[in-house]
Order: structure tokens, then sequence, then C-alpha cells
């Protein structure tokens, strides 16, 4: 049988208590035995309620969710600020180490690859499995993640996911009828449209002489953090040139047939008002004046708090 400690004197208990003033309180860190800490690390990631929750309190005998949740930090089996998915989270806290890696930013040799990968449209085929991977995460994974994952170029992914749909919510957090993963982009990083035309950046910024539209993205200090290509306005451009580049460049089909197909849709007043003007065929938000929200995720850019959605350079 366990023994217990001895009892305190009481002149010595109360030399060891803290004096507390009226302001100040002094709250002592739970202690938890190991069976809890497995039991919450093995179900925390399903609570999915508050009420399965509260169940788990209870089996683990924890006294209420606010410490529940301090434990799971303690543990490091809290999402914070990853946005994964709850597949993706499962396989995190069960010990799937690849599923952060995928999160990280790649070499620039890895981008220059992922970059000059081609895929022929007319061959390539996605999976049940590829669209269900799809639907669960585009807009919470990077594009170029979610292409090499599934093993694809990111303009076959991005292509892919216009004709993709899952249910939305409105803001009270109501069902609405299911949408497209993504709307007709409106622009795209010139970086980008280079690599996947087989261009330098120079020669794309010299196509603005033939009506191609370029746009800087300034910060509000005037520094252009990079530029924006109309998508728009390259569809003249390819629709005469597009066969040379693929032939002679190695410029992307996928991306071309993006381009063409998207031309008229984003022409029609319903679409352009839904779409963004600086949020691209990721969702992430290209615009350095967007505060909190640049360079993070905004799905389809519907942001109702945002007021600089409207803005042009």
């Amino acid at each position: 049988m366990p023994t217990r400690a001895p009892a305190k004197s009481p002149a010595k208990e109360a030399a060891s208590t803290p004096v507390e003033s009226k302001n100040t309180k002094t709250r002592k860190r739970s202690r938890y035995e190991p069976w809890q800490r497995e039991m919450v690390k093995k179900e925390y990631p399903t609570c999915q309620t508050p009420e399965e929750k509260l169940e788990l309190c209870r089996k683990a005998g924890i006294k209420d969710i606010r410490r529940l949740y301090n434990l799971a930090c303690q543990e490091g089996i809290t999402r914070r600020s990853d946005d994964l998915s709850d597949a993706e989270f499962r396989a995190y806290t069960n010990g799937d180490k690849n599923v952060m890696s995928l999160r990280q930013s790649y070499t620039p040799e890895e981008e220059k690859e992922l970059l000059s990968f081609r895929q022929d449209p007319r061959e390539t085929k996605f999976s049940r499995e590829d669209d269900k991977f799809l639907i669960a995460n585009y807009g919470r994974m990077s594009t170029p993640a979610i292409a090499k994952q599934r093993g694809f170029s990111e303009t076959a992914v991005m292509y892919r996911a216009r004709y993709l749909k899952r249910p939305g919510r409105t803001p009270e957090g109501e069902p609405t009828p299911p949408e497209p993963l993504r709307q007709p982009s409106v622009g795209f990083a010139l970086d980008r449209v280079a690599a996947w035309l087989g261009l330098s950046e120079k020669e794309l910024h010299g196509l603005t002489s033939v009506g191609v539209v370029i746009r800087p993205l300034p910060t509000r200090k005037g520094e252009v953090t990079g530029h924006w290509v109309l998508s728009q306005s390259l569809a003249p451009f390819l629709v005469k040139h597009g066969a040379r580049l693929v032939k002679e460049r190695n410029a992307d089909l996928f991306f071309i047939k993006e381009i063409l197909e998207t031309e008229q849709l984003i022409k029609d007043d319903k679409v352009a008002r839904a779409a963004c003007f600086f949020v691209d065929h990721g969702h992430k938000c290209n615009n350095p004046w967007a505060g909190p929200r640049y360079e993070t995720f905004c799905p389809n850019g519907v942001d109702s708090k945002c007021k600089v959605k409207e803005l042009r350079f």
C-alpha cells in the first residue's frame, strides 16, 4: 500500500504557504498520470464536438474541457495554425511525420522541378481517391503540396479542382449547395506564368507590347513584392502562339487549356464579382494591402471583412 507523507505542523504549513494579495492568484499546474496522457493523445484528435470532449474528460478523470485542452497543448496534439485536414491530423498524431514535411517550403531545386513537370491533359487521369483527396484538402493545403503528394503537376491539380465540388457554408454556418473547389483565376503570379510558358520573366514582361496585362503588387510603402498577370489578357496571345510554345519551349498544356477555357467565364459578370482579383489558383491571397490575410488561405476570395479586394494597382 502507498505510504502517506508525514503531516506538517500548522506552523510549518503556514510558513510554506504563499501569501496571496487581493489581485494575485497562484495557480497550480495540474499533474496527470501516464494513462491519462496516453488516453488524451489517442482520443483527443478524433473529438469533434463539445459533447465528445466532455465524454473524454469523464473517461480520463479530467475536470473540464479547459483542462483537457491544456493537456492536449502540453502533448502537442492541438492543431494550432497548421490547418490540417481531419485525415492528415489523425495521421500526424499517429506518428506519420511526412504529413508535416509536406507543409514545409520547398527548396529552390524542388520548386524548379515541380514547375517544369509537364502532363498531357489527354492522358492524365485522376482516380476516385485523387478526387477525394482534392475535395478534402484543396484550399487547405498548398497546391504544390497536393501535387507532390498525389504525383501530378501543379497545373493539372488546379485544372481538376475547377471541376470538382464540395458543399459550402454561409457565414452563419448553414449548408449551401455544392460549389467548385476553385473559381477561374483572375490573375497568376508572374514567376509561375513564365515557368509554365517556358519563358523568362523578362520575355514575359515584353508581352505587354502585344496586349498581355501585368500589374505590380506593391506594399503600402510602395515596395513592389511581385507582379500579377491577368489571365484574360493571356488568352489572345495563347490562341496564336500556344502550340508553338508547347513545341519550342515545352509550355504547359494544362495551363494553356486553363487560360483558354476560363477566358469567357471571367467575362461573365457573376463570376467576375465572385472571384477575388488577388486570390491565386490555390486560394492564397497575393495582395500586400490585405493585412493579416496576406499570403494566407482565403477560400475563393470570399471574405466579407476584406476591405481591399476591390483595390486595383
